[in-house]
């Protein structure tokens, strides 16, 4: 079985549940996330960048999620370059809190 995370702090929450799947056989895990992510042997991360960005024109009100849509496009490529690997990526995606 092959599982994704996307979380910009990982592991983070999922430490525990990373470690646990690990020891499950025929278990590819992968991970996107920010330059500041801690990797897991056996766990592939890929990390995306976050260029600095000046959101000086953006209304106040507005900075938030544009430098929100800015992660996610980040997000995007590095999930193409996922792919564009050989990691089959479909969708079905669970958001957990």
């Amino acid at each position: 079985m092959n599982i994704l995370f996307v979380h910009n702090n990982f592991p983070a929450q999922y430490r525990y549940l990373v470690r646990a799947l690990l020891r499950e056989a025929d278990m590819a895990l992968a991970a996107v996330a920010s330059p500041s992510a801690r990797s897991i042997k056996g766990v592939r991360l890929v990390k995306y960048a976050m260029p600095g960005t000046d959101v000086s024109a953006t209304h106040p009100f507005a900075r938030r999620f544009d430098l929100e849509c800015r992660r996610a496009e980040q997000v995007l490529y590095s999930l193409t370059s996922l792919m564009a690997s050989g990691l089959p990526i479909r969708g079905g995606a669970r958001r957990c809190r």
